[in-house]
């Protein structure tokens, strides 16, 4: 049995077998009233499912704006000539469409769907592709010993304020930076800011708060930058910077921590799409260096100086050249995350050997 809620409590709505829902004509044109009012046709009755006879004839149907195929059930349908309101509804009306011109939408529809499949087929294989290259590219640029990326994703606002919907979607993600911390930290997350121009915006803190209240001595204690979003409740969105509300258009930057001792999979594609951490006139990118030694291992830039790593790096003069020359500019490679992953663990002792040499 199925029901629904009516003005007098729980009111049936199984279809009867000889209900005239269940034997629509093949051309019928059902129309929602409601969103843009778009309108169907059915293509195919398919019956009444066996397992659930009280939702009657399952109809087969074509959305005419856009060819997409879809299935609707005759206890969903009402006669447009029985609607006395405004809510949504799905009604069926006496417009029916001739059998040419219900091929011919079956035809295009069933070309579109087609061209639908394959192109997620070849998705998945460019996903499969920029997966392996992700993880390629985290074994070379992303320390082991990180706990958490710090990333920047365009958010675009899927909200709907008519059927009360609130939500964003990701359409891009971009890893700014490292962290060994997993705890949210919005300095942190500005320093990476400027990794790429759609960020840059939040690397300095807003001077106004929600209110539009710039810091002075009487709010200092409690003020906080408009564009530094603190959401650590149930159903809330974590720390995170953005310029505008949390459900808008607009870049987000926030930290993802590791789960457990793995990364979650869209992160080694985004690295794929977009690798901040590539420096082009570095000559790592020329030839990476010769590691001979069991037990590799990397480690973050602001610990290169304190640690050191148990293998044999041979260097070429130009690589040689090029970590002197940073060696002697201690912000730079605290600040730059394009050598935080490079193996610089014995840099000094190699330096050493060459001058000896």
């Amino acid at each position: 049995m199925i029901y629904r809620i009516g003005q007098k409590g729980l009111e049936p709505m199984d279809v009867p077998d000889n209900d005239q829902r269940n034997n629509l004509p093949i051309g019928t044109v059902l129309e929602l009233n409601g969103y843009t009012n778009p309108k169907f046709v059915i293509i195919k009755n398919l019956g009444t499912p066996e397992k659930c006879p009280g939702y009657g004839s399952r109809y087969v149907t074509v959305k005419l704006e856009d060819n997409s195929i879809s299935r609707h059930d005759a206890y969903t349908i009402k006669n447009l000539a029985d609607k006395k309101d405004n809510r949504i509804q799905m009604y069926y009306t006496d417009q029916v469409l001739n059998p040419d011109e219900v091929e011919g939408i079956w035809d295009d529809a069933q070309r579109k769907e087609k061209k639908h499949n394959d192109e997620r087929k070849q998705a998945a294989v460019v996903s499969e592709e920029k997966t392996v290259l992700g993880r390629e590219l985290f074994a070379k640029h992303i320390p082991k010993t990180a706990k958490a990326l710090i990333v920047a994703e365009m958010e675009f606002d899927m909200s709907d304020m008519q059927t009360d919907y609130f939500a964003t979607h990701t359409t891009r993600t971009v890893i700014l930076g490292v962290s060994k911390y997993k705890r949210d930290i919005f300095s942190e997350m500005r320093k990476y800011a400027d990794k790429i121009p759609e960020t840059a915006h939040l690397k300095e803190p807003s001077k106004l708060n929600n209110n539009n209240e710039p810091k002075t001595e009487g709010n200092k204690h409690w003020w906080k930058p408009s564009d530094e979003h603190r959401e650590k409740y149930s159903m809330g969105h974590g720390y995170y910077l953005k310029a505008d509300s949390r459900y808008s258009t607009g870049w987000v930057i926030r930290k993802v921590c590791k789960y457990n001792d793995g990364w979650s999979e869209y992160l080694y594609r985004s690295l794929a799409d977009q690798n901040v951490f590539a420096e082009p006139d570095s000559p790592w990118l020329k030839g990476a260096p010769e590691v001979s030694a069991p037990g590799e291992s990397v480690f973050l830039a602001e610990d290169a100086k304190k640690e050191t790593m148990d293998m044999n790096v041979k260097l070429t003069k130009e690589q040689i050249e090029y970590l002197q020359k940073l060696l002697c500019k201690t912000d730079f490679i605290t600040d730059n995350p394009n050598i935080e992953a490079a193996m610089i663990g014995d840099i000094e002792l190699q330096l050493q050997k060459t001058k000896t040499n």
